[in-house]
């Protein structure tokens, strides 16, 4: 590998008809005179720890999880600690079969759209359960009905303690207890 001609520099060639490393280039067009380069500031490498979800990869922000789960944790009123314990049993109630992603189902009954109190969590779903649940609730019928009537008498209610915030709530969606 060719490098800059500029005395001393020793950084590859970034401009091959001027035979000079990018920053002695930019000198030179600017018609200033050649100097040393300044050394560049190393960036200190961040190193960050992992979400708590032991499926995920992703590196933590917040309470220790990554933002789309601590996110999932404020909305539906879960400690992350009781989240990752629900994670790492997830399989979905109707289907009995194991989830790679957890979907909490909670009475909308209680907290209306995508929020929960935390008291009305029922159990863990797959993702299509959750959604032809809401169907079967709205009372579209389909071909699980039979599971959904069954679920619902005997929804397992997920016990989880009570979510402390770390800052005052100014969700426009959150309603304080």
């Amino acid at each position: 590998m060719e490098k800059c001609e500029f005395e001393g520099c020793g950084k590859p060639i970034g401009v091959k008809k001027a035979g000079l490393c990018s920053g002695h280039y930019q000198q030179k067009r600017s018609g200033k005179e050649l100097r040393p380069l300044r050394p560049q500031k190393r960036k200190k490498k961040v190193v960050r720890s992992e979400c708590m979800v032991h499926s995920c990869t992703r590196s933590a922000r917040t309470r220790g999880m990554c933002a789309s789960h601590a996110s999932v944790c404020w909305r539906m009123s879960v400690m992350p600690d009781d989240f990752v314990r629900l994670s790492g049993e997830a399989w979905c109630f109707i289907c009995r079969s194991k989830m790679p992603a957890v979907v909490l189902d909670h009475d909308h009954s209680c907290c209306d759209g995508n929020y929960s109190c935390g008291k009305c969590l029922r159990g863990t779903l797959c993702h299509a359960h959750n959604i032809a649940l809401g169907h079967y609730e709205k009372g579209r019928s389909g071909p699980n009905d039979e599971a959904f009537r069954s679920y619902l008498l005997s929804a397992p209610h997920i016990s989880v303690s009570p979510w402390v915030a770390l800052t005052v709530d100014s969700h426009p969606g959150r309603t304080r207890d």
